[in-house]
């Protein structure tokens, strides 16, 4: 199920943030490059460490996306909610 928004904005995010986790998930983190911000900060739950950059960051997924085991499900049911 795809969601669909009336606001071609909300739209147009929804796509991106699908795709950026269809690349982490299903093809190549490395990939994640071309959608994190240079000087992006990230911590994360998995190991607590604090990643600056994007290259620290597509490193952290990747490790991740090596480890863990990811299951692709439907979106939840409120996914897509045209509410605002």
């Amino acid at each position: 199920m795809t969601p669909h928004f009336d606001n071609p904005t909300k739209q147009e995010i929804w796509a991106t943030v699908r795709k950026m986790n269809d690349v982490w998930t299903k093809g190549d983190p490395s990939d994640l490059v071309n959608y994190f911000h240079k000087d992006m900060i990230a911590i994360t739950p998995a190991d607590h460490l604090r990643r600056e950059g994007a290259a620290e960051c597509v490193a952290g997924w990747s490790g991740f996306a090596k480890a863990a085991k990811i299951r692709i499900d439907s979106p939840p049911p409120h996914a897509g909610s045209t509410r605002d």
